[in-house]
């Protein structure tokens, strides 16, 4: 399957008078110059599921008015926000219909994705949809994995295999690294079993328990591991979806990295069980993160491990914000305390 989402803009976007805290899209391409196909979703993963949790939790599951659906997730119904989040939604391969459809409806991967019975399930669901945009399949099939090479090396492969337009090089990148730390997609992954219904090759994790989020500029096989734990996924409506990767994506990591430290967490993919992988790289980690929001469960086990074996460790605990953050831009999770 292919992405059309925001190429081919209906009357009236991006640029109507509806405004949305969290609407950033002002051009065709980041950096303008092309008005080309955009072979990809304008949202991530996790923005699009707000579409199809907002039926679940407001509708029952039921196809809804689309007006009715734009009210739930508190945008505006002609807004280009809105168009985005249900075309990415519909592009993913969780519902049917967009912000110009009368209404808007679940598809059986949609119910998986948010009636799930297991967090198998779940995180094979969301898996499935990423895997349906070609764009990101085919990316992630020619490098086994997200670990990509400097931009410099990159720009002419996505142009020149992939036939992604320069002007759309940047965005696809940031909601491909996105998609990946949301799904646990590490450096190293492998084929399995076909995606029903897409004729194309899921991918598996490898072994390991653990992935690198990100490295110093100047990294060494000596540099200290600072691993991060925390919750896989929100389970408390005051978060939204996606609160725990923005956390990990704009306010520790950066963080940690600018201190000379690699960044490693546990996958996020599969169930929440912890494995014996994920405790050695905790355990033989020089700092760890802790975010103790939510209290969840595995991190507060995870964390008095390691405090047993008395290591340096730091915690923190968020608080979301709707609009605008202070410090922070709209849509972005912030730390409240650390100790």
């Amino acid at each position: 399957m292919t992405a059309d989402n925001g190429s081919r803009p209906a009357s009236g976007e991006p640029g109507n008078s509806d405004d949305d805290s969290d609407e950033t899209d002002k051009s065709p391409a980041r950096g303008g110059g092309s008005t080309g196909y955009r072979p990809f979703p304008r949202r991530t993963i996790n923005q699009a599921l707000r579409v199809p949790l907002a039926l679940r939790e407001h509708n029952g599951g039921n196809e809804w008015a689309t007006r009715e659906v734009a009210k739930a997730l508190g945008v505006g119904a002609t807004s280009a926000n809105f168009f985005y989040l249900t075309a990415a939604s519909r592009d993913y391969g969780f519902t049917v219909g967009t912000r110009d459809s009368a209404t808007i409806k679940l598809t059986d991967l949609g119910r998986q994705a948010v009636y799930w019975r297991s967090d198998e399930e779940e995180s094979r669901a969301r898996l499935d949809g990423f895997l349906r945009i070609e764009s990101f399949r085919r990316v992630l099939e020619h490098f086994g994995g997200n670990a990509l090479p400097e931009y410099r090396f990159l720009e002419n492969t996505l142009h020149q295999t992939f036939g992604l337009e320069p002007a759309f090089h940047q965005e696809f990148l940031e909601i491909f690294n996105k998609n990946c730390r949301s799904l646990g997609i590490g450096a190293e992954y492998v084929l399995g079993e076909t995606v029903e219904g897409s004729g194309s090759a899921s991918a598996r994790p490898t072994e390991r328990g653990s992935i690198t989020v990100a490295e110093p500029k100047k990294t060494s096989e000596d540099a200290p591991i600072c691993f991060v734990i925390m919750p896989f996924r929100e389970r408390e409506d005051r978060h939204e979806i996606g609160f725990f990767d923005e956390v990990l994506t704009n306010l520790f990591t950066p963080a940690a990295v600018e201190a000379g430290f690699k960044v490693k967490t546990a996958r996020r993919l599969g169930s929440d069980v912890i494995q014996a992988t994920i405790v050695n790289d905790l355990l033989e980690a020089d700092l760890v993160l802790a975010d103790l929001t939510e209290h969840n469960p595995n991190v507060l086990f995870e964390l008095t491990m390691f405090n047993c074996e008395g290591y340096q460790r730091v915690q923190g605990r968020g608080r979301a914000w709707r609009g605008s953050p202070p410090g922070g831009r709209a849509g972005t999770a912030s730390a409240a305390a650390a100790s």
